[in-house]
């Protein structure tokens, strides 16, 4: 993967924008269209009124859902990150540099919206670098890390 591609997939904070669900190029809008294609036609094939082709039809809205985001990412002016009033994207643009761990200030005293996670996520960038980290995360649960 190219550093463009990175840097579209990896948040300046080291959230990874790929397993978001609002990402317009995420895992979870792609496995949900996928999942939709291959169950299309299921619940002719098991009869519309059994136990099980009800179920599956009651996912079906959330597959639509996960499949109508369009989020660019955040480092897009179009984004719609549900972090709001993010210090990490404009504090990097300003510095001119992709990530907090590019920066000679890392780990600083600005206010932190997911503290544990940013300096773990960017000490993580410094030690293996961008690639290797979004290999070890991209296959990770996006969401684990606001879990209270």
């Amino acid at each position: 993967m190219n550093r463009e591609e990175l840097l579209c997939n990896v948040a300046p904070c080291g959230l990874v924008c790929y397993t978001c669900g609002g990402c317009e190029y995420g895992i979870l809008k792609a496995c949900s269209k996928k999942l939709m294609n291959y169950l299309d036609g299921i619940t002719d094939f098991l009869g519309k009124n059994t136990p099980n082709a009800k179920k599956i039809e009651a996912g079906y809205p959330m597959l639509e859902f996960l499949t109508g985001f369009d989020c660019p990412g955040c480092r897009d002016e179009n984004h719609h990150c549900q972090i709001e009033n993010c210090v990490y994207r404009e504090c990097t643009k300003s510095k001119q540099i992709d990530f907090c761990a590019e920066c000679d200030d890392f780990p600083c005293n600005k206010p932190q919206l997911i503290p544990s996670e940013w300096e773990s996520a960017n000490t993580r960038i410094r030690e293996v670098g961008i690639e290797q980290f979004f290999e070890e995360e991209k296959v990770k649960p996006h969401y684990t890390h606001f879990k209270k």
